[in-house]
């Protein structure tokens, strides 16, 4: 997958479907993931969505081992944040009182704050590789000239 930055955010192209993900969607797919291997995010063309989710782009599917997949949530796009990972680990866990959603929609934004933290230290730490394997004296990177 190819990634490209359009203003402040980032988005990685699929090359089957040619549409773009944004990398916080893909972040909270691949979080989604790991939460539940049966679970994954999908894309729903404005073509297969049903009258009540026009608004619905996302769809949470589980596709269990042995028996047919089905959509657990439809999401709108500007909704795709760790409410979503909130609301699968609620639904897990039939927990339904106000202490578990609290501690859920916590729990989530913690998750997603590591894992972006976690790309942003990969990403320092493949920069410092390049300058350091680098004969240069001087290395500019996003504007910045490092000596």
């Amino acid at each position: 997958m190819n990634a490209f930055e359009l203003g402040t955010a980032t988005f990685v192209l699929d090359p089957v479907s040619g549409r773009a993900l944004s990398a916080k969607h893909q972040r909270l797919a691949e979080i989604i993931k790991d939460y539940d291997p049966d679970l994954e995010i999908m894309w729903i063309p404005p073509e297969n969505r049903g009258e009540r989710d026009q608004n619905k782009e996302f769809a949470v599917v589980c596709r269990p081992p042995g028996r047919q997949p089905y959509v657990v949530m439809r999401v709108a796009e500007n909704q795709m944040d760790e409410s979503v990972l909130a609301a699968l680990i609620i639904r897990d866990n039939n927990h339904g009182n106000v202490l578990d959603r609290l501690e859920a929609c916590e729990f989530a934004d913690q998750v997603m704050q590591a894992k972006e933290d976690h790309e942003n230290y990969l990403e320092r730490q493949d920069f410092m590789r390049s300058v350091l394997k680098s004969p240069l004296h001087t290395y500019r990177h996003d504007g910045k000239v490092y000596k």
